[in-house]
């Protein structure tokens, strides 16, 4: 997660201050660009993702277990993918083999 994060926040300072790749491929014009558009909405779903596991790692513990059970079923949607989820939630871990 922290990996996404920084690599959102790379990408994002490309673009405001003026990274010579990133400036060379916007247009100089005002204009719709697709692919410009995709991009930036990847950097934006993994700025957001990041967002809200640094929260829920911050603010789980402290909620009461009646709004507990309210966020699981959607931290384990969208995040049990994550090790440190998983745990949290006391979900099963995958054996890792050395």
């Amino acid at each position: 997660m922290l990996d996404n994060l920084k690599q959102a926040y790379r990408r994002c300072s490309e673009y405001i201050h003026g990274n010579v790749s990133t400036s060379q491929m916007l247009p100089t014009e005002i204009s719709y660009r697709e692919d410009i558009t995709k991009e930036w909405l990847s950097v934006a779903d993994s700025a957001l993702s990041a967002t809200i596991h640094c929260l829920m790692v911050r603010y789980y513990k402290d909620l009461p277990q009646s709004l507990k059970g309210i966020t699981e079923g959607s931290l384990e949607d969208h995040f049990s993918h994550l090790v440190s989820v998983r745990k949290l939630l006391g979900l099963p871990l995958e054996e890792t083999r050395s």
